[in-house]
């Protein structure tokens, strides 16, 4: 079971601002390749942490077809369960190879659909949570960053194993437009 946990840092008072930072790398051997990075305040400041590089390849070297990310989710409604079920066995259906959900809260009852969907390999489920130092009112005026974060996070963790990415809410359902056509 996959237990990866999608942080996001806020800057300090007065500001609290949130930072996404991208560092291409450019490297020309395998040997060469970096595994991880730290993030410090300025050049000549020791490191005091260290972030893992993650650079996903299909195991056999071949894409899978169809990778689907969904943003960060809080559904908290019981009745949002079987919907869910629904919309997991509706994208199945339709070809999805795995489904890539970010939980920031959901009702305990779907978190264990969640976990269930997990262990037979259909979905990856992230944790989300914000610094335990955002406010809570602060937090709920971040949503459409978290969103990008948790979009941008799923497209760099996925993009070497799939031929298509989709990006779907869980309401959401792809229609094929041909006749006699059940894929994407």
């Amino acid at each position: 079971m996959n237990s990866n946990i999608f942080i996001l840092a806020t800057g300090g008072l007065p500001s609290r601002v949130s930072y996404f930072i991208n560092c291409p790398i450019d490297y020309n051997y395998s040997e060469d390749r970096p595994t991880s990075v730290s993030l410090v305040t300025s050049a000549f400041k020791p490191s005091e942490n260290k972030l893992k590089i993650i650079n996903n390849q299909p195991v056999d070297g071949i894409k899978k077809k169809f990778g689907v990310c969904v943003k960060q989710i809080t559904l908290e409604d019981r009745k949002e369960t079987i919907k869910f079920i629904e919309w997991v066995h509706m994208l199945k259906i339709l070809g999805a190879d795995k489904i890539y959900i970010y939980n920031r809260y959901v009702h305990p009852d779907l978190f264990k659909v969640m976990r269930y969907f997990e262990g037979l390999g259909i979905l990856d489920v992230t944790s989300f949570m914000e610094h335990s130092e955002t406010p809570h009112e602060l937090a709920s005026n971040l949503t459409r960053t978290i969103e990008i974060l948790s979009l941008t996070d799923c497209f760099y963790r996925i993009r070497n194993l799939y031929e298509f990415i989709f990006v779907l809410d869980p309401d959401e359902v792809p229609i094929p437009m041909r006749q006699n056509e059940s894929s994407w």
